[in-house]
């Protein structure tokens, strides 16, 4: 998770303009049934990454879509609040890290 959620900031960062253009497009109400599924084959690899942690026992059972939003929302939020790559003094890559591994923890099982 923490690999995907790395890529997509740096990416994300890299391709500002272009991401804002991708999502305003998707959500027009004419837009092109191709592209509604282009974007959610590129969105599921979070849930299918939740799914194989839930396979595993690393994941607690639940909506995998719901999950992964939650580390989608946070990178989306370290997106919007940091800048030049930065927040704070502290490179958004270490940042990445840090926040996925404690909403991992969060949504382990419970023994």
């Amino acid at each position: 998770m923490t690999k995907l959620a790395r890529t997509y900031v740096r990416w994300a960062m890299k391709h500002s303009a272009l991401l804002r253009l991708m999502v305003a497009a998707k959500h027009k109400s004419d837009a092109p049934p191709a592209l509604i599924e282009a974007s959610n084959r590129a969105l599921s690899a979070g849930p299918l990454t939740i799914v194989d942690g839930q396979s595993t026992g690393a994941v607690v059972q639940g909506d995998p879509l719901r999950l992964a939003l939650a580390v989608f929302a946070a990178a989306e939020g370290l997106i919007a609040i940091c800048t030049n790559g930065e927040c704070d003094g502290v490179p958004i890559d270490r940042l990445v890290v840090e926040i996925v591994q404690q909403i991992i923890v969060g949504i382990r099982p419970r023994i």
